[in-house]
């Protein structure tokens, strides 16, 4: 019995003491500028004396962990003093970590006395400006592929009994995570090719839609909005760059030395085959609008090869949490340089602190490709007076279409939004809510091809006709067969009459939201001449409570 009491004794401590053993400490969070509050990309960090450590993305995050007993943190970064930090063992904790800028020179590189050694690169970029800015062409032309993607962010678990989320509970398993622990849950996935005409005198610029798809269940005015800010196309030789209707001097700006503090990396760095200087950027007042960023010219031409560009809250643009374009160039035949791929990394917030569905992560991506220099074309190109043209065929590509157009195929996250989009439109509840917003928006009540309406005319009540019913139909908007009827049948009680109205139209459709229209109809009915289009109708339902004349 004594034996058998102190293994069980044993057992019971090696069981107890197991958990701790099996413990983690995590640490997450993002880490900035001290002052200005700008994201620090690509800083390293690690536990101090061991080998287990990250780096942050573009926007500053990060996360770690480890079973290793160590309670200090380490973080470093080009042109920031190094910091440590102490953390709590075996426990999950968030962290903002902010880094002193370092006021340093590059002792193996010396130019002039006292004078930044990435001076003397940065006055041969703006040298060379004429030569290597693509707007230096009388014409050019080229083809893109983009690609978007909308999630919804920093969301509690509280938004999952919202009663407009409840009815569909299987969309939470397509949910992430990303590395710091932010929740996410993508929504939207949009696909466009288009064709790009510039000519410089007279200034024209025109792109042609040739391919659009888009998979999507959450809309909203301010998500359309989000989508058209992501496909900006700003020039990095410009001196000041506008983006999201806000103006930032342009880290290769004329003036270079009056906006930014610049630190030359003591390595050739090389991309695609180029070798380039590298040179990180920061606005020189902690107040200063500016982008924190990393730009790489090219060693023979100063000509830009990448260059990211980086602003957070503290630049005040509305709705704007923080922002990341990375915008790559290519030496078409080692001879001219154009742009090549411009990525974007956004986070919009809606509503100010607010614990849930408090923002919207947006991601970017296009490639550029058939790029022509200095080629003219009919003036026919550049005639339309909308800068955006869609094609018949925008909507009707083949996926034979889409796997020739992108580069890589699609990622398994990019899939999962077609496939929620897919679940969700054939989920009869969201059928039904679909239903019931619309007609309380629009007064039609939707079926397969044509709506029924107006729901807010079915009754309504004058001194003439007294109690009126009516009842109508229309054509879908999403309708593309060319002849379109819509008409509508009435009866008023006291005068005891049949209304109607009978219409048959040809509609000739243009670029999306326009239209032209031939038609016949045929109407017995009362309706007040010079009547705006715009105001509530006569026999609308509320015309009775809100009467304004006898």
């Amino acid at each position: 019995m004594r034996y058998i009491k102190i293994l069980i004794i044993t057992a019971l401590l090696w069981l107890s003491g197991h958990p701790l053993l099996a413990q983690k400490t995590l640490v997450f969070g993002r880490i900035v500028e001290v002052g200005t509050g700008n994201p620090v990309a690509y800083a390293n960090v690690a536990f101090k004396g061991t080998t287990t450590g990250t780096s942050s993305d573009q926007l500053g995050n990060f996360t770690l962990e480890s079973e290793e007993l160590n309670n200090q943190l380490a973080v470093t970064a080009i042109g920031y003093l190094d910091t440590v930090i102490t953390i709590k063992i075996h426990e999950r904790q968030e962290l903002k970590i902010a880094l002193n800028i370092r006021d340093y020179m590059l002792g193996e590189v010396v130019i002039n006395a006292g004078e930044n050694p990435a001076f003397e690169i940065l006055r041969k970029v703006v040298a060379n400006k004429t030569k290597n800015n693509p707007e230096q062409y009388d014409y050019y032309e080229y083809r893109t592929y983009n690609k978007a993607q909308f999630d919804l962010n920093n969301f509690s678990d509280k938004i999952k009994k919202n009663f407009l989320f409840r009815p569909f509970p299987f969309i939470w398993q397509f949910q992430d995570t990303m590395a710091n622990g932010v929740r996410y849950l993508p929504f939207l996935f949009k696909e466009n090719v288009r064709e790009h005409y510039y000519r410089k005198q007279p200034t024209a610029y025109k792109e042609y839609v040739i391919g659009n798809q888009t998979k999507q269940f959450f809309k909203g005015p301010k998500i359309e909005k989000f989508i058209e800010e992501l496909y900006l196309n700003p020039n990095v030789y410009d001196n000041f760059i506008t983006i999201l209707t806000k103006s930032f001097p342009g880290p290769i700006n004329d003036n270079f030395n009056r906006y930014y503090k610049y630190y030359l990396n003591d390595t050739i760095k090389y991309i695609d085959g180029v070798s380039c200087y590298a040179i990180k950027f920061y606005p020189k007042g902690a107040s200063d609008v500016a982008f924190t960023g990393e730009i790489y010219i090219h060693d023979s031409t100063y000509a830009v090869k990448r260059v990211d560009l980086n602003f957070s809250i503290e630049a005040n643009v509305n709705f704007v949490r923080s922002f990341w374009i990375r915008m790559d160039y290519d030496w078409i035949n080692q001879q001219n340089w154009f742009i090549k791929e411009i990525t974007v990394l956004a986070d919009f917030t809606v509503v100010e602190n607010s614990p849930e569905l408090t923002g919207f992560f947006g991601r970017r991506f296009s490639e550029y490709r058939n790029v022509v220099l200095n080629q003219p074309r009919p003036d026919s190109i550049y005639t339309p007076i909308d800068q955006i043209i869609y094609s018949d065929s925008t909507d009707l590509r083949t996926n034979t279409f889409w796997q020739n157009e992108r580069r890589d195929s699609l990622s398994e996250e990019e899939k999962n939004i077609g496939t929620l989009v897919d679940t969700i439109q054939d989920n009869w509840k969201f059928k039904m809510f679909k239903s019931t917003f619309t007609s309380i928006g629009t007064g039609w009540i939707p079926f397969k091809g044509f709506d029924v309406g107006n729901v807010f005319t079915f009754f309504s009540f004058n001194d003439v006709e007294g109690p009126r019913f009516k009842v109508g139909f229309r054509t879908s908007r999403d309708n593309k067969f060319p002849i379109q009827p819509r008409g509508y049948l009435a009866y008023g009680t006291r005068d005891r009459r049949w209304k109607y109205l009978a219409e048959l139209n040809v509609v000739a459709k243009g670029d999306p939201g326009k239209y032209s229209l031939a038609g016949v109809s045929i109407q017995k009915d009362v309706d007040q001449l010079g009547r705006s289009y715009y105001a509530i109708p006569l026999d609308h339902i509320a015309t009775y409570f809100f009467q304004i004349a006898p």
